[in-house]
């Protein structure tokens, strides 16, 4: 931190009061299109009667709301607010060296901070300022863009917990057990795109606030059929590498029963199963919609999603009106055509370049 850049900001304007940044981030457009879905924390707040929370507030947590505000401003500064804030990822803090009940309860992870990270030559060589020589670069043998930046949180935050370092370990001996599903799985995963990315993108691009306010939904793209085919192409991408995670899922299937670590067994049982606590999400009948929704092929092609007969009912129904008034401006046509006695050809504009 003692590196980091600072940046002041006016008390009123820029550093939100605490209950003008509370507000926003509840009951403004960021949320609104999750019609009501929010998460555990800020539904626990919304449930609360909102006019004696206030007044809680303002004594309790002013600074932390407030810090709150001085986050929402600079994001709308940046215009990342929409893109960011609408994925609804509210958590309440709990420092990690905190001596409370709730962190008690969870797995502990050690504290470092900058000069330790240095002294340790954990992420980065002091000397070259590359990966050469640190202990991220030793054992850091992960294969897709999302499991290298996890691997570096967690080496940047080790556990401390006995119960999950040995939960840790027993998976280890697991996948070591079961070495040829491993190998497979490798290859599998080698061909993965960067979904962690790829998620945070659609969902921006597909913000309904973001595509009327950004300045992107007012600039002109002298190549947008390139831009757009490109857009489709990391869609399909994505739907793809989930496919492929499907795959890795049924790789285990036949053996997570027997593994000792909880956090394994969890992480590879699908959510489906009843009563497993499963946490792998089971996204077939997803798949099999986007499947069938509009022609892959052609998408990408044309850089232009066309929905399928019975996707979406209001397309259908504007296609079905726009038939309808070119039969009727046909039947008129004839009708004029009889009417005159004559015949009546297309006109076309002609264009001088």
């Amino acid at each position: 931190m003692e590196a980091a850049d600072s940046l002041g900001l006016t008390a009123k304007d820029e550093y939100s009061l605490a209950i003008s940044a509370l507000g926003a981030v509840i009951w403004s457009s960021y949320l609104e299109q999750l019609s009501g879905k929010y998460s555990p924390t800020i539904s626990a707040i919304a449930a609360v009667n909102w006019s004696s929370y206030l007044e809680q507030l303002s004594y309790k947590y002013s600074l932390i709301i407030g810090a709150l505000g001085a986050v929402i401003w600079y994001l709308q500064y940046s215009l990342l607010d929409q893109e960011l804030l609408s994925m609804n990822h509210f958590e309440e803090y709990q420092p990690i060296d905190a001596d409370t009940e709730t962190t008690k309860s969870k797995s502990k992870s050690s504290v470092f901070f900058g000069r330790q990270h240095t002294n340790l030559v954990i992420t980065e060589n002091s000397s070259t300022g590359t990966l050469e020589g640190t202990l991220l670069e030793r054992l850091d043998q992960c294969c897709t863009p999302f499991g290298h930046r996890l691997f570096r949180q967690w080496l940047c935050a080790p556990l401390c917990n006995p119960d999950s370092i040995n939960d840790r370990l027993d998976a280890v001996y697991d996948l070591i057990g079961s070495q040829d599903i491993v190998f497979e799985v490798i290859d599998l995963m080698k061909k993965l795109p960067d979904l962690e990315r790829f998620l945070g993108r659609i969902h921006s691009l597909g913000s309904a606030s973001r595509g009327k306010n950004h300045p992107d939904s007012r600039a002109i793209f002298f190549d947008e059929a390139k831009y757009s085919k490109k857009k489709i192409e990391d869609f399909l991408s994505t739907l793809e590498g989930f496919r492929t995670t499907l795959k890795i899922g049924k790789k285990f299937s036949g053996c997570v029963s027997g593994y000792k670590s909880k956090l394994l067994k969890k992480t590879m049982t699908l959510d489906s199963v009843e009563d497993s606590g499963g946490l792998f999400p089971d996204l077939k009948e997803d798949l099999q919609f986007f499947e069938n929704a509009f022609d892959h092929n052609k998408a990408k092609k044309d850089g232009v999603i066309v929905p399928s007969s019975g996707v979406d009912p209001e397309y259908d129904q504007a296609i079905s009106d726009i038939k309808s008034t070119e039969r009727k401006l046909n039947d008129y046509l004839e009708k004029q055509k009889t009417r005159l006695g004559c015949r009546v050809g297309k006109i076309s504009e002609v264009r001088h370049k």
